[in-house]
């Protein structure tokens, strides 16, 4: 690993004198710490960060190469690494400081702060675009330490500006731990440029709080809102910060997004809408409105495609770029599928979405603003004379880039991303520049052509900040569209703390459109497969697409089962078998268009034989659903039980979808009781009494009450009594009736947190000691069922924190109610 200094730094250290070096070798502390005079230290104001513990004092100057302060950040790691909390007293100077854990943001780029007694490594750093500067430092009770650093604009960004467009506070969003002012100080001491407010459901104003801190002209700032509703989080921007809110409950993508694009602002631009993290949790606009990952085509009429553009990448470690379903060294949280995938399959079907990275910040430390950010082409380089409605033009037209790190251009035939060109006798040339700070790492540069990497190029090995350039001539036979990746394998820590999976150093290029064949417009993948298969109406075979690559082969095999064509089902079950992923699980969705009850033997065989790929397991059974609808709920459970309650919670949806019933949302509760009940103590056990009282734990005194499951079907049980830790070591039944129109068995789903005894008619027909969390489909049980009315009761136990459950009938021939209705 090279060192972590400015190239620049390291050229300057290296003219002085052999005895000066000398002179510092000898020095036990680092060159850059100088014990303060008495006067020295009057100067400034102490800030005491460090409270009580025993500590020294650190004074710290942050500056450009001129001796101009810079607004920047110190990181300070110890022996307790960066989730140490070195600063308890956050607030000491709120005009000036934005203080976490172990980082200072400072407007001023200096400060004299308290710091507890020990050794650390200093880090100054003003984001992406800038040298750091890295010296051990040590902190002495009674003592000042001093920390000066110069930073350097080591990029050359002229004609760019870099935007965060994902920001929040905990003053409006109501998580995460930034207040107004903090927000500010810390994206400033970034080095971002365009800076948009998208606190949920609150269209929030900057403006104020950098006057109030004198910040004019270091940045501009928008208003904007993450729109968040059950369909999914939007950004939308700029916007009007006097005006209501767009409607959060809103479940139809169709009409919020009519309503966003009419929204008024002082600059008259149509507000950009933004997709956040569309592939995250229940959040995930992709998965709410049933975008299929496969063929990028919308399966509910909520979906609406009048969006501008896509957060591939979310957050400081870029979550959405990786692809989630595949075998991973890290963590991949809540992600699900691949949001790059998602983009490229949208390209190939005709859109022109802007890929965007951002931040999504809410805190200070843990979730650190501007990384990512984007750079977006500019007429100006001043970031106070940015002007909102070019901002918007360019993300329109896919002229910016999403970065961690690497600074990527690129011209295809003399053009810039964005642009749309000619092929000259079918042949483009593709000129790369990647620049990178001196202490970020560079690994890969990857072309893209209508989604498939069609060739990587290594970057040397050196921290020239001018790290890459390139020509390539490209062969392009067919209208396509190409872009270009970056990639780094070396984690940005310390000055990006890694998280759950390490942060590291990304680039996505926004693409240009090259039109192949002269005829002025550029005629998507899809369009183009869909145009095979009409000019070959009686036999399609590989040999009539040999030269389309994977994705591209993909949107032909689905195309062909769309349209019935005779040779489909050939075409998907030689598929299944393909060694690209992507052609595979096109063949899955081909053979669930098809409906062939021929094609299940593959099917069965392909699923024996995909171990390890849960979403093509997923795609596949959906597939034999379509194929053989006999035997599917069988096969979809025996699939929950192998895979396990992790994958099954992951693939929820989709699974659900092939099962019948829904989930139990009305209920009686009573609670809550103690886990180990008296002797002699009733309880809703011992009983069907909708009036009865029972002894409560603690001595309070319980009865049934009306307390419905969410949307999702969990029945939250803290509902009961939302006062904090009032359901902890305790017990709570639920009742609900189940009506059968004969006698019979039947499956049923539960998930419980934590522990669980089910009786129907009062017989146990299932125990679950559990703890675990609750999650859909945890257990499968039979249960009987007489006709008529059926008394479902469960009892759940929780030991502390979350507490709940699910039940579902996975039969469509029954009904459900709260309460047991009259005769």
């Amino acid at each position: 690993m090279l060192a972590r200094t400015s190239a620049r730094h390291a050229a300057l250290t290296a003219l002085l004198p052999a005895a000066f070096h000398a002179v510092l070798a000898a020095v036990p502390v680092a060159a850059a710490i100088l014990f303060a005079s008495p006067s020295a230290r009057a100067q400034t104001p102490l800030a005491t960060a460090a409270a009580d513990a025993p500590s020294g004092i650190l004074k710290f100057k942050i500056t450009d190469p001129k001796g101009k302060p810079l607004a920047s950040r110190l990181t300070l790691l110890g022996e307790k690494g960066p989730s140490a909390k070195l600063f308890p007293n956050t607030q000491v100077a709120p005009n000036e400081l934005a203080i976490r854990n172990n980082i200072i943001y400072s407007l001023t780029g200096e400060a004299l702060v308290t710091v507890p007694v020990g050794t650390y490594k200093a880090y100054a750093s003003r984001g992406m675009e800038w040298s750091i500067v890295e010296q051990p430092i040590e902190i002495r009770a009674g003592e000042t330490a001093e920390f000066n650093a110069e930073l350097w604009h080591e990029v050359d960004t002229a004609g760019w500006i870099s935007g965060d467009f994902h920001l929040h506070t905990l003053t409006h969003s109501g998580h995460g731990d930034a207040n107004m002012k903090e927000r500010v100080i810390s994206f400033i001491g970034e080095g971002l440029e365009f800076a948009v407010a998208t606190d949920h459901n609150h269209n929030i104003d900057y403006e104020p709080t950098l006057r109030e801190l004198g910040q004019q002209g270091q940045v501009t700032t928008v208003v904007g809102n993450e729109v968040s509703t059950p369909v999914g989080h939007f950004n939308a921007f700029p916007l009007d910060p006097e005006r209501a809110v767009p409607p959060p409950m809103s479940y139809n993508a169709n009409q919020l997004f009519k309503l966003i694009r009419e929204e008024p602002n002082k600059f008259g631009v149509r507000p950009v809408i933004q997709l956040n993290h569309p592939r995250w949790g229940n959040i995930d606009y992709f998965g709410r409105a049933r975008l299929d990952p496969v063929t990028g085509l919308p399966r509910s009429e909520n979906y609406s495609a009048d969006f501008d553009t896509i957060e591939v990448m979310n957050e400081n470690v870029g979550w959405g770029y990786e692809d989630a379903d595949l075998p991973q060294a890290f963590s991949v949280g809540d992600a699900k599928y691949s949001v790059t995938r998602d983009w490229f399959n949208l390209l190939n079907r005709g859109e022109r979405y802007t890929a965007v990275g951002n931040s999504d910040s809410h805190n200070v430390h843990s979730a650190l603003p501007a990384w990512p950010r984007n750079f977006v082409r500019s007429p100006t380089d001043d970031p106070a004379a940015i002007q909102p409605a070019d901002v918007a033009t360019a993300l329109r037209h896919q002229q910016s880039f999403a970065s961690t790190g690497p600074f990527v251009e690129y011209w295809a035939n003399g053009e810039p991303m964005g642009a749309q060109i000619a092929a000259m006798f079918g042949k483009v040339t593709l000129s790369i520049k990647v620049q990178a700070a001196s202490w970020i790492d560079c690994d890969r540069v990857k072309i893209v052509m209508n989604g498939d990497v069609i060739e990587t190029i290594a970057v040397p090995q050196s921290r020239d900040v001018r790290r890459f350039a390139a020509k390539r001539e490209l062969e392009v036979g067919r209208d396509a569209w190409l872009a270009v990746l970056v990639e780094g394998d070396e984690s940005l820590a310390p000055i990006v703390h890694d998280q759950d999976r390490p942060a590291r150093p990304i680039a996505i290029a926004n693409p240009v459109w090259i039109d192949a064949d002269g005829d002025g417009t550029v005629t998507s993948v899809a369009d183009q497969a869909l145009a095979l298969v009409q000019r070959k109406p009686d036999a399609l075979t590989p040999d009539s697409f040999h030269d389309w690559r994977p994705a591209e082969r993909a949107m032909l095999i689905y195309a062909a089962a769309e349209r019935k064509h005779p040779s489909a089902a050939g075409l998907a079950r030689a598929a299944l078998a393909d060694e690209q992923r992507s052609v595979r699980l096109a063949a899955a969705r081909a053979c669930e268009q098809l409906k062939d009850a021929a094609l299940l033997a593959d099917l069965e065989a392909t699923l024996a034989s995909a171990t390890g790929d849960p979403a093509f397991q997923v795609a596949l059974l959906h597939a034999m659903a379509a194929s053989a609808p006999q035997g599917s709920v069988d096969r979809v459970l025996a699939f929950v039980d192998a895979a396990g309650a992790k994958l099954v919670s992951r693939y929820r949806d989709e699974i659900e979808a092939l099962l019948p019933g829904e989930y139990v949302r009305d209920w009686r509760v009573a609670g809550y009781f103690p886990l180990t009940p008296a002797p002699g103590a009733t309880s809703p056990e011992t009983g069907d009494d909708p009036a009865a009282e029972y002894a409560g734990k603690d001595g309070t005194k319980v009865g049934w009450k009306p307390l419905k499951a969410g949307r999702s079907g969990y029945l939250d049980l803290r509902a009961i009594n939302p006062e904090k830790k009032a359901g902890e070591n305790a017990a709570a039944y639920a009742q609900c009736f189940i009506q059968s129109p004969d006698e019979r068995t039947i499956r049923m789903a539960v998930g419980c947190d934590d522990g669980c005894r089910i009786w129907v008619n009062d017989a146990v027909v299932h125990e679950d000691a559990g703890p675990h969390a609750a999650v859909p489909l945890q257990a499968i049980f039979r249960a009987p069922l007489r006709a008529g009315w059926n008394r479902v009761l469960v009892k759940v136990t929780n030991v502390g924190g979350a507490y709940g459950l699910y039940l579902r009938p996975l039969d469509a021939g029954v009904k459900m109610a709260g309460e047991r209705p009259a005769p």
